[in-house]
């Protein structure tokens, strides 16, 4: 019997290093760039604006472009056909990570979703998420979204110039609320400040170049007091604090379960199992992660969707006016928006999916890996292999969006209906297969019902100078980070009109009393 056992483990050994190697030789790698001995292609890897730098890129080598990085190989993917094809239809070979030494340091790749390594343990946090953020589960969370909403746009009404300071915290309050069920009372709430450092650490930490270990992993041995091992010292510090701010929130949360009307994701998920058994103990863990890592992605991703919102508003007055046009045509002057009147306000969808597509909230996401070694289009994928999609050239795809560059919402209607034949970014800017976002759902009920309020109420503009002139719109974006993020920029916000400014401003206190 034992024979026959070493038998069989030596063929299937013999076998994999046959396919490796006959795949290897049989097919070339893809073209891409030619790198540097033993160094790859360092000086060709972008620090900034990636998808730009890749999608020149592509434009020189095809979309699916080769390179290595000190001995790693990387595949970037400058078509949504590719990405489609590998990380789609292909997920099974291509839902890992890469690993990462600071991810490790901290423990964020033991409990923050989107940075682990595919196996049993991101399935079970992926189980938590996909049930908690399921359109079907979100439609208890229309009235909390719709307040949220309100509470915004008074915010607005009373300060318009802290702009960027409302929607962080209009939109962290919703997160809040809707996994750990806690409404935040203002900008200096605890659980605000535990919530927000999480994210922070996380963003520092997955900005790429940003520590030297993730490229040369050898440096995770330096001791934490040796000249450059800084970096230690600061995963120590991170990983004890965060934990703990992790647990505190979970704990916070589990507490005012009874107290509110909508369950929040922590609450269903724990009221469904028991916490003395070993797996509802390792079910709560996992909620634990899972609970951090909804908020810090819904927070992050709708800040960044709403503040490119307001800066395509100040810029693109006519879409605004058709947006408003066609909202005093269904709403009218006595009331706000609700999710009711959503079916009947198609340039307002269009226009969402217009300012996702326009400027990217993530140009090229988190990299997937492969698990083993491939072949697409006649060319050899290696295993091991960081896969980039290039989101940002996907929407700037001008044989799906012609004249991309411009802000066009009109583009995805046919008949004054959306037009399902015009590829809806939502199928891209949110990833790709079983690594796409858990929250894209809530993602889009939150803008459906913050644009549709924002535009019923307000008029965007230019700011004016002394002489009553408009000053130019400032458009620069952030993109030294995986998100990127509009720079401050000014504009004017004014209400359309006061019947209107006096309304929103009471129904938010009426609904908060």
């Amino acid at each position: 019997m034992l024979p026959s056992i070493w038998l069989a483990l030596l063929f299937g050994i013999a076998f994999y290093v046959f396919k490796k190697v006959h795949y290897s030789r049989k097919f070339p790698l893809p073209p891409g760039p030619r790198g540097l001995p033993l160094v790859g292609n360092v000086l060709d890897f972008p620090n900034s604006r990636y998808g730009e730098a890749f999608a020149a890129m592509s434009a020189k080598y095809g979309n699916v472009a080769y390179m290595t990085l000190l001995g790693r190989p990387i595949v970037v993917l400058g078509s949504y056909d590719a990405a489609v094809e590998l990380l789609e239809k292909r997920s099974a070979n291509y839902s890992d990570r890469p690993r990462s030494i600071m991810a490790e340091l901290t423990g964020y790749n033991k409990w923050v979703f989107v940075l682990m390594q595919y196996g049993q343990h991101w399935r079970t946090h992926r189980r938590i998420l996909a049930h908690s953020f399921h359109p079907d589960t979100l439609e208890g969370a229309r009235p909390m979204l719709t307040s949220v909403a309100r509470r915004f746009l008074k915010d607005i009404l009373s300060s318009p110039t802290q702009l960027s300071e409302h929607i962080g915290f209009t939109f962290a309050d919703a997160m809040m609320r809707i996994v750990y069920g806690i409404h935040l009372t203002d900008r200096s709430d605890r659980f605000f400040h535990m919530a927000e450092t999480i994210v922070h650490v996380g963003s520092v930490m997955s900005t790429p170049g940003a520590f030297a270990v993730d490229t040369f992993p050898f440096l995770r041995y330096v001791p934490s007091w040796f000249p450059g091992g800084r970096f230690k010292r600061l995963a120590a510090a991170w990983a004890a604090q965060t934990l703990a701010y992790r647990d505190e929130l979970f704990d916070a949360g589990m507490a005012s379960h009874d107290q509110h009307s909508f369950d929040s994701l922590i609450g269903k998920v724990m009221g469904s199992i028991s916490d003395t058994t070993p797996s509802g103990r390792d079910v709560q863990e996992a909620c634990r992660g899972a609970a951090a890592t909804a908020y810090a992605g819904g927070a992050d991703t709708t800040y960044t969707a709403v503040y490119t919102f307001f800066l395509a508003m100040a810029i693109h007055q006519d879409a605004q006016k058709q947006a408003q046009a066609e909202l005093d045509a269904v709403v009218g002057s006595d009331r706000l928006p609700e999710f009711y009147d959503r079916p009947s306000l198609p340039f307002t969808n269009a226009l969402i999916k217009e300012v996702l597509r326009w400027h990217v909230i993530s140009p090229i996401g988190v990299p997937h890996r492969s698990v083993a070694g491939d072949v697409y289009e006649g060319y050899y994928i290696p295993e091991g292999c960081l896969v980039i999609p290039n989101i940002w050239a996907m929407a700037r795809d001008e044989s799906a969006y012609p004249d991309a560059n411009s802000f066009r919402p009109e583009r995805f209607l046919r008949d004054g209906k959306i037009n399902p034949d015009i590829r809806d970014p939502a199928t891209f800017v949110f990833g790709f297969g079983r690594r796409i976002c858990p929250g894209l759902h809530f993602v889009d009920m939150s803008l459906f019902i913050t644009f549709a309020s924002i535009l019923h109420v307000f008029n965007i503009g230019p700011e004016l100078d002394e002489r009553g002139e408009p000053v130019p719109v400032r458009m620069e974006f952030d993109e030294t980070s995986l998100t990127a993020r509009p720079e401050m920029f000014g504009c004017s916000i004014q209400p359309r009109s006061e019947q209107a400014a006096l309304f929103a401003r009471s129904l938010y206190d009426d609904e908060s009393a």
